[in-house]
This record gives C-alpha cells, sequence and structure tokens, in this order.
C-alpha cells in the first residue's frame, strides 16, 4: 500500500528533526480528514510526543501536553473519553474496553 496523492502524506517537524507520514483516506477516511483539519488549524502546534516505544509506534498531539504538568500528557482532548491500546506484541490489534 502507497499513499496515491502529495495531500496523503503530513509533514511533522519536530526539534530532533522531520517526519513524513503517509495517510491512508481509503483505509480511514475520517481519521484522515479529521487529522487533517486538525493540523491546518494549528492543533498539534506545541503538543508533545507522550508515549514512545522504539521500532513500534509514537503517540501524541493531547492539547493538555501544552501545560507544564506532564502527570495529564496523554489523557485529553477531543478524543479523550474515546481510547483504545494497541498492544506491542501484536500492533495490527486493539483492545476498546
Amino acid at each position: 500500500m502507497s499513499c496515491a496523492k502529495d495531500n496523503d502524506v503530513a509533514l511533522i517537524s519536530t526539534q530532533f528533526g522531520d517526519m513524513v507520514v503517509e495517510l491512508y483516506p481509503e483505509v480511514a477516511p475520517y481519521h484522515v480528514e479529521n487529522f487533517q483539519i486538525l493540523a491546518k488549524e494549528g492543533f498539534f502546534d506545541g503538543t508533545t510526543f507522550h508515549r514512545i516505544i522504539p521500532g513500534f509506534m509514537i503517540q501524541g498531539g493531547d492539547p493538555n501536553s501544552k501545560d507544564n504538568d506532564r502527570m495529564n500528557d496523554g489523557t485529553g482532548g477531543r478524543a479523550g473519553k474515546y481510547f483504545g491500546i494497541g498492544r506491542e506484541d501484536d500492533p495490527d490489534s486493539w483492545l476498546v474496553p
């Protein structure tokens, strides 16, 4: 699977360098659309990656990470009431309580 168009990629710039993320609207159209809208609004600017598992995944974008309280990072935002857990030993699965 590969990206069909240039707008199917996102550039994430950090103090450590840039990342190019491939987006797949044919697989997750609402998620891609929501991500693109929020990115254009600047919603993710200044947020941190609060969960990093090398070789597996990164997780970030929580607006709570913009404050100085690291204890609330990864707990809120617009999707705060919806959550799932990607298991490291089976990355294609999701456990949604």
